[in-house]
């Protein structure tokens, strides 16, 4: 067998396999006799077909199966040969297979790049720090009071106001076609609410039970919804039912309800700690990311193009279950796909440059941090320890953990290492300082 290699690009590979004449003129007579054997053809016994005879009823099928066979028994060999590992299953292309020829395929191959991370000390980066204002408390309040709300029909009736709650049937239409499954779709939403399409207040407003309003929407280029991005959509709606929203007093009795809290000023200390603790994580976050990015900048390598569309796909699947969706045409994931790519490359490269920084530093995993990682995950996730440890036994699991911890140091290890500046984001301002 001979293979030859040729360099498509750092993560691609090309390689070329010609298996000798002899091996091929072999295997086919292997496989004849065993389709001889068992082959059923009117006129003749099993097991006595002639030969020329079962080349002309099977001799296509013989063949995509020989050179199937001949594929799978050697690209491992030929990879072993050229020292390859790849990071996918190659993509094998063959030629069509002749008697007393060489049968020759190509291997199309995606390996990891030769990653020396530099310059990973010293990062700059910022900090953004979110301190909790009152008004921030007040609205979280507020949402405790809406989630607690009840509904009433409105005495005396009037058209809808923002605030309201809404039973409609939404029919959608885009160049002049209904939107597939839109048809009549009933949905029941707050007007104006987070989740209550904020493009249908003004349209909306002042409707009332058992009117139909029509209107057209477009939508920004960039709109994060990118199924809707730059588009104009036209909907019909039909309001069926209308109610207001009673909110319940914001007093100590309200208080009691939603915890260990005595008063409202208890709630309110509590509220304001639980966004103080999510602002910190937040600002965590938005740190960790902001080192990847750096990091990334740093040091720009190719990324598999195989690892980077099973990514963006996963992205794309992700967003769409954020959306509640799970099923769109083809065209539309395809462009979802496509509009994730960005960061799916971006996130391939910085898997391998941690993975580079962690080997150039020596930062692993071993057992104790593997066990410290399981109690952290079995307190944040309320179950039993030793339930959790069964759990993520298997040898996967161990690996996974081990994978994560180890990048969780280097992480922590970049972090020690930058140059951070810290800058203050409030809801009503701006200001940064320097440290």
């Amino acid at each position: 067998m001979q293979v030859e290699i040729e360099d498509i690009s750092p993560v691609e590979k090309k390689l070329t396999v010609t298996i000798p004449a002899e091996r091929v003129r072999d295997e086919l007579e292997e496989f004849y006799a065993e389709v001889g054997k068992t082959v059923r053809v009117k006129g003749f016994r099993p097991g006595k077909v002639p030969r020329p005879h079962l080349e002309r009823l099977f001799a296509e099928e013989v063949r995509n199966q020989v050179g199937a066979k001949l594929v799978k028994e050697t690209f491992q060999t030929a990879l072993e040969r050229k020292q390859l590992k790849p990071v996918t299953e190659p993509a094998a292309e063959p030629t069509p297979l002749e008697p007393d020829r060489d049968f020759t395929y190509t291997l199309r191959v995606e390996i990891m790049p030769p990653v020396e991370a530099r310059d990973y000390r010293g990062l700059a980066v910022e900090r953004e720090v979110y301190p909790v204002s009152d008004p921030e408390v007040d609205a979280a309040l507020r949402r405790m009071q809406e989630d607690q709300a009840t509904l009433r029909d409105l005495h005396p009736a009037r058209g809808a106001e923002p605030g309201d709650v809404l039973l409609a049937a939404i029919a959608t239409v885009h160049e002049g076609k209904p939107v597939a499954g839109s048809k009549g779709q009933k949905i029941r939403f707050v007007l104006g609410g987070e989740s209550g399409m904020p493009e249908f207040v003004e349209p909306l407003r002042g409707i009332q039970p058992g009117e139909s309003r029509t209107f057209p929407v477009t939508y920004p280029a960039d709109d994060k919804r990118s199924e809707l991005a730059g588009k104009t959509v036209t909907y019909t709606v039909s309001v069926q039912e209308l109610k207001e929203r009673v909110l319940p007093a914001l007093d100590d009795e309200f208080a009691k309800d939603q915890g260990d809290c005595a008063t409202v000023a208890e709630l309110r200390e509590k509220t304001r700690k639980g966004l103080e603790t999510y602002a910190a994580e937040r600002s965590q976050r938005r740190l960790e990311q902001a080192v990847i990015d750096r990091l990334v900048e740093q040091n720009p390598i190719p990324a598999p193009p195989s690892l980077v569309q099973r990514r963006s796909e996963e992205l794309a699947k992700t967003g769409l279950l954020l959306m509640r969706r799970r099923q769109v045409d083809e065209e539309v994931f395809r462009s979802l796909v496509e509009s994730f790519r960005g960061q799916a490359e971006k996130e391939v490269r910085a898997a391998y440059l941690l993975e580079a920084v962690a080997r150039q530093e020596n930062l692993t995993a071993g057992p104790e941090d593997v066990d410290r990682k399981i109690q952290e995950m079995a307190q944040a996730q309320n179950v039993h320890l030793d339930k959790l440890k069964d759990r993520l036994a298997g040898a996967d699991e161990q690996e996974r953990l081990k994978n994560q911890v180890a990048e969780e140091k280097t992480l922590a290890f970049l972090i020690e290492q930058a140059k951070i500046k810290v800058k203050a984001v409030r809801a009503d301002a701006e200001k940064t300082e320097g440290t």
